[in-house]
Formats: structure tokens, sequence, C-alpha cells
């Protein structure tokens, strides 16, 4: 019965961490908030609980979100995504075989946590599945999560970069 106790008290903290992090605008804030928050639980008290049985259930849920968003002219619009998406399933092919294998030589984590670290997705998403195929999910969901804030902070100031250099290049042609 205890143990229910300590996955209630585990879900009302993350929750507060997740809303504290959305509301402060992090990059990933509700997951990172969500984490945050739980690791202190855990570190304070060393009894966070959380059942990996509910993880058919957010998977489930994750799919549900994924699934609700697509229309008929999402699906109509695909036609127009073949290139890019052989273009970008390549490159992450290639970039994730090579950074994974990078990781596990120079590295102490095991190959099947290394290729999940490196895998382009959602930290959660990749953390679950990985835990499926035995890698270590909180390295995989830190390194995850390493990479998104690094992109969410970074990759803005990139894109105003290129978008803005594009513009002026386009007015400078223009004109």
């Amino acid at each position: 019965m205890e143990s229910w106790l300590w996955f209630f008290a585990t879900i009302a903290v993350a929750a507060l961490g997740g809303a504290i992090g959305h509301r402060l605008k992090l990059p990933a804030g509700t997951m990172l908030g969500a984490m945050v928050a739980t690791v202190g639980l855990n570190l304070v008290t060393g009894r966070a609980v959380f059942y990996t049985a509910l993880r058919v259930a957010i998977q489930i849920l994750a799919g549900a979100m994924l699934g609700g968003r697509m229309n008929r002219a999402t699906i109509r619009e695909m036609k127009r995504l073949v290139v890019p998406i052989a273009i970008l399933v390549a490159g992450m092919f290639v970039l994730n075989v090579l950074s994974g294998s990078a990781i596990y030589l120079l590295s102490s984590l095991d190959p099947v946590t290394a290729f999940f670290a490196s895998t382009p997705g959602g930290a959660s998403d990749m953390a679950i599945i990985a835990e499926d195929l035995g890698a270590d999910p909180s390295h995989v969901a830190v390194l995850q999560l390493s990479r998104l804030l690094t992109i969410y902070t970074c990759m803005p100031f990139v894109i105003r970069r290129y978008v803005g250099s594009k513009r002026e290049l386009s007015a400078a042609v223009e004109a």
C-alpha cells in the first residue's frame, strides 16, 4: 500500500515540476520539469515510484496523440514530402550510426543504449522504446534531453541567421 502512496506522490511532484517547466517556457519544459522534480524527490526521499507496466498505456496515448493529428489533407500532402523524407531518413540513419558508434566506442555505454541515445525522436519515447530492447532508459533520457535542449536552444538562432541572410540576399538580387 505504501508504494501506491509514493507512486501518487511521484506523479504529483512530476505534474508540479512539469507545470512549472511549461509555465517558464523552458525548452521541453514539461518533460524537463517533471524529470527534474522527480529526480529531486528521489534524491531527497529515495522513494520515487513509477510502475513500468504503465509504459504500454503511455505508448498508446502517444500514438493516439500523433494519429489524431493526421487527416486527409495531411495524407494528400505527403506526395510532396517523398524526396525530403528520403533525404531525412537517409541522413538521420547515417548520422545515427556514426554518432551511436562514436558514443559506444568513446564511452562506457553499451551499444543499445548508445544507439538509442543518439536516435532522433522524443526523449521520453526513445527512453520507453529503449527500455523494451534492454537499454538503460535513464541514460537514454538524459542524453536525449541534452540533445533536445541543445537543438531547442541553438536552432532558433541558426534559423534566424540563415533565413535572415537568405532574405537579405534575395532583396539584394531583386534590387
